[in-house]
């Protein structure tokens, strides 16, 4: 996501019609989040305004304009990659942060070859990384599975999904027999999550993980009184097994990301 921070005046504060509208292109069509002024995150002297970007979408241009019910304000388009390249062009400044952009550069760059999306213009092609940093090594996950206990009458694991969008998300799916209630099935989890049908399936979704946090076993997930233990190093022994080296590539650039995401957290 991009963080867009204002300073507004009090008429703009007031004003029941104002609101920041962020536009960005997808594959073949473009996607509009309208938030209003009322739902701004106040930060000290700032209202933060928040646009999520899907990983494929580090390169695709952000279109911000802040209308009120007499004028509006067009911002400069922007990119994740503008903001990356800022961090890179200033390594003293930003020492710390320089693997950890370099590694999302290179998740962002892998999810769009992965998707097919913009690959013209891939988010590490920048000067300031050498063709040796924007290769992917290829991740060794064997040996890396995820770990299931537990029984509840009516309810079987079948398997994950992983989502790349603006958040990283697990879907856990499950088949739950018709005799089983299942929202009244008692989740635990450290994230938000949520159970939903999809199609012949229970989807279980858990949300709003953390880049740092997708190696842990916080993520573990209790529905009834089975207990399911998923990283993203077990979707990565997945992929790896698949025999779509592209799938492994992506999932492996984002392992890197995640495991440089956890070093620069605990810095």
């Amino acid at each position: 996501a991009v963080s867009y921070y204002m300073i507004l005046s009090e008429k703009t504060l007031s004003d029941e019609n104002a609101k920041m509208v962020f536009t960005v292109p997808d594959t073949g069509v473009t996607y509009t989040e309208e938030i209003p002024v009322s739902k701004a995150v106040k930060h000290d002297d700032y209202y933060v305004f928040t646009c999520k970007v899907a990983a494929k979408e580090m390169t695709s241009a952000i279109s911000a304009k802040l209308i009120t019910s007499e004028s509006e304000l067009q911002l400069d388009d922007y990119t994740v990659q503008n903001y990356a390249k800022d961090i890179l062009a200033n390594p003293e400044t930003y020492a710390k942060e320089q693997e950890l952009v370099k590694k999302m550069l290179n998740y962002g760059a892998q999810a769009q070859l992965y998707f097919n999306y913009n690959t013209d213009k891939l988010a590490n092609n920048t000067e300031y990384m050498t063709e040796q940093e924007k290769t992917v090594e290829l991740y060794g996950f064997a040996g890396a599975p995820y770990i299931l206990e537990g029984t509840e009458a009516g309810v079987t694991y079948y398997g994950t999904a992983l989502s790349l969008e603006t958040e990283l998300m697990f879907k856990h799916y499950f088949i739950i027999d018709e005799s089983v209630d299942a929202q009244s099935l008692e989740i635990t989890c450290d994230y938000p999550v949520t159970l939903k049908k999809n199609g012949n399936f229970y989807e279980l979704t858990i949300s709003d993980i953390p880049a740092h946090k997708m190696g842990e076993n916080s993520l573990k997930v209790a529905l009834g009184g089975i207990t399911l233990d998923y990283t993203i190093y077990s979707y990565g022994a997945l992929a790896q097994n698949s025999g779509k080296e592209a799938l492994w590539t992506v999932v492996s650039a984002l392992a890197h990301f995640a495991g440089e995401a956890t070093m620069y957290a605990y810095k």
